[in-house]
């Protein structure tokens, strides 16, 4: 009699694991299940104060960030909102607009503040992004998302030690024209269709390895503290990097240019190599170089002899370079040239 009440306990044991055993698979299932969500959802979790994780997810109207807090002034044509909670997407379709900045009147603009990490990670946005003017305190990560509309990081400062765009395709415009970055913009293998625009960015190392541009690459007016490297890169029709700054090594090899590389009014204050290039036609008119900059390997086409007269700091004047760069680091984009307190020219033609 015993044992068969023990037989009955323990079938039933069994029994009730294999029901939670199933109802598990089942939930972990609806996990992974595509939901849909309206851009109000996203706004009354951050109005919340509730960390934004979502996955798998349609999410459908416009996004507007700009509208998620209590507004304050900044300045007489500017106001402010800040978003204070983690933000985290994952292959999420955004069928709407995502916006982070709105117009109050006719002469007041409101941007966002995130305070906390933003991460988009292989998204979809169907129409346009605008994040101009928005600051991100903390690290920004958009790997392997889809940018099918205009996309605009203009004018935003990225505070974060790592700022990632990993793998990004830009299926319009992609413009991050005269941002600020306390460490890293990586566009690492990214692909871009209609142009790349960088003017006056100014950051630590900027990573363009292996990118693909269609149309034209403008990197214009640079200030960078730490490396650039372009390197397995097909930089498009055109690559303008006139009146840029380098502090760092500069790395661009195994890459080509299909028509002209205007390197003209640059500042090379460490390395520069152009190795095992192709382009057709190279401008270095008016830059200056701590030592010769190589092209080992690289076929420039049938290049004007007057486009590849650059100059190179003689050796002894070091000091003068340290002074110059230091004031670079000081005035930041300040348009081309270098002043300095030397009452001799420390600049020599090779």
């Amino acid at each position: 009699m015993n044992l068969l009440k023990n037989k009955g306990i323990l079938s039933l044991f069994f029994f009730l694991v294999l029901t939670l055993l199933s109802c598990g698979n089942v939930q972990s299932k609806d996990d992974n299940s595509t939901k849909e969500l309206y851009a109000s959802d996203i706004i009354k979790m951050i109005k919340k104060g509730k960390p934004v994780q979502v996955a798998n997810a349609i999410i459908f109207d416009d996004l507007d960030f700009s509208k998620v807090g209590d507004m304050y002034i900044t300045s007489g044509t500017s106001a402010a909102v800040d978003v204070d909670v983690p933000l985290y997407f994952f292959n999420c379709t955004f069928i709407g607009k995502v916006n982070a900045k709105s117009k109050i009147k006719s002469n007041v603009v409101c941007v966002t503040n995130f305070r906390r990490p933003v991460t988009f990670t292989a998204c979809d946005f169907r129409s346009d992004i605008d994040f101009t003017r928005s600051l991100f305190v903390d690290n920004v990560d958009f790997t392997k998302s889809i940018f099918r509309g205009d996309t605009r990081f203009d004018m935003i400062t990225m505070r974060g030690e790592h700022n990632r765009f990993y793998e990004i395709v830009c299926e319009s415009s992609f413009s991050m024209a005269a941002a600020r970055a306390s460490g890293t913009v990586s566009l690492l293998d990214g692909k871009f269709y209609n142009g790349l625009r960088l003017q006056s960015l100014t950051a630590g190392n900027l990573n363009l390895n292996n990118i693909v541009v269609t149309g034209e690459t403008q990197i214009s007016d640079m200030t960078l503290r730490g490396a650039f490297m372009a390197n397995y890169a097909d930089l498009g029709v055109e690559i303008n990097m006139s009146y840029s700054k380098f502090l760092a090594t500069a790395s661009v090899c195994h890459s080509k240019v299909m028509n002209v590389a205007d390197l003209s009014n640059c500042i090379f204050i460490a390395g520069a190599k152009f190795n095992d290039c192709s382009f057709n036609t190279v401008d270095l008119t008016n830059s200056v170089f701590l030592t010769s900059p190589e092209f080992v390997g690289s076929s420039m086409g049938e290049a004007p002899k007057e486009k590849m007269i650059y100059k190179v700091i003689r050796q002894e004047d070091i000091d003068f370079c340290e002074k110059a760069k230091a004031l670079i680091l000081l005035n930041g984009n300040s348009g081309s040239g270098v002043a300095c307190d030397v009452d001799r020219d420390p600049l020599v033609e090779e």
